[in-house]
């Protein structure tokens, strides 16, 4: 019971539901943009945004940052955007980091020192039996767990206390409904040097990732937009993107 409700509350934003004409909710104030130079590229840039309601301008909130990216570049993911757009689509192990538009649910790492208990994203601290279940014929599929608190079914699994997951923020790809092999744990994390891809998630430096997982705000229902630039400026007007 105590690893369900975990999982759960792991994944669970409320409110975090696209827009009627975009896959921005309304009620999201906080809007962190990754931009890659195409869908090949593994590096990119992330920049803050807020703005003061829905029908406010997004604003730049601090200054554009490196980040690392999928050894195999970008794919469209499962978030809050439309699902057969054009281009490649993320898939289970293939080095892809999720494209489109996506909540932040939960803050995860070793310690919450420093972290707004009251305001902040939720926080999972990690054990030496956290583990993120990526074997997509496990029904744990696409969940953070521990491990000595469930029955085991899984074949792989990322253990979690591990030096890049020190601080790291919850990225909602694949986790309504999750089907299987369409990709799982994916993170915004510390990067293993600024010129090193992961293996699908978000990274960067260690001050960063823990700047960043202090600023984003549970009330302010915090999505994470991650595009190539060419998609991005197809879809910046129709999307109302900043």
């Amino acid at each position: 019971m105590i690893a369900w409700l975990l999982a759960f509350l792991l994944l669970w934003v409320p409110g975090c539901r696209a827009d009627a004409d975009t896959p921005i909710p309304a009620r999201s104030r906080q809007l962190l943009l990754v931009l890659t130079p195409s869908w090949q590229a593994s590096e990119g840039e992330l920049i803050r945004y807020r703005r003061a309601g829905a029908e406010s301008p997004w604003e730049i909130a601090a200054q554009p940052i490196p980040v690392t990216l999928g050894r195999s570049g970008l794919g469209w993911g499962r978030g809050l955007h439309p699902e057969g757009l054009e281009g490649p689509a993320k898939k289970e192990g293939d080095g892809r980091a999720p494209a489109g538009v996506f909540c932040l649910s939960r803050i995860f790492g070793f310690d919450p020192e420093g972290l707004d208990a009251e305001r902040g994203l939720p926080f999972y601290r990690l054990t030496d039996q956290s583990r993120c279940i990526d074997d997509p014929r496990s029904k744990h599929y696409n969940r953070m767990l521990e491990a000595d608190q469930v029955e085991s079914d899984w074949k792989s699994a990322e253990t979690m206390r591990i030096e890049p997951y020190r601080w790291g923020i919850v990225v909602d790809h694949n986790t309504d409904q999750p089907v299987p092999g369409a990709g799982s744990c994916i993170f915004l994390h510390i990067w293993e040097s600024p010129t090193t891809p992961t293996s699908g998630c978000t990274a960067c430096g260690e001050e960063e990732t823990r700047d960043l997982a202090g600023w984003l705000m549970r009330d302010e229902l915090p999505v994470l937009v991650q595009l190539p630039r060419p998609a991005y400026r197809q879809l910046k007007r129709r999307w109302s993107l900043p």
